[in-house]
């Protein structure tokens, strides 16, 4: 699930949701954790595909940085080839 959250509109929200369900005696499958469910999937089906890069043509690599996450994209032609993310702890 980490794709990136650059590519998709409100992917950190809906991914901290299933962050916190992960932490201990704190799993509870609501019905606003489907809502997010529900959500991801068809962010995750309309999500732009990656592409192989062509070392022959620039490449761009975008990083943003937060106090609570880092994420990367290298693209090329404003397609995404790669991306990373990382929500950090505290």
């Amino acid at each position: 699930m980490g794709y990136c959250r650059s590519f998709i509109k409100g992917y950190t929200k809906i991914v901290t949701h299933f962050t916190n369900l992960l932490k201990k005696a704190s799993f509870n499958w609501s019905f606003v954790t489907n809502e997010y469910f529900l959500a991801l999937k068809q962010v995750m089906v309309s999500t732009p595909v990656l592409v192989l890069p062509n070392f022959s043509e620039p490449l761009i690599l975008e990083i943003d940085t937060s106090r609570s996450g880092v994420g990367v994209v290298l693209s090329q032609h404003n397609h995404p080839i790669t991306c990373f993310s990382k929500k950090l702890s505290s």
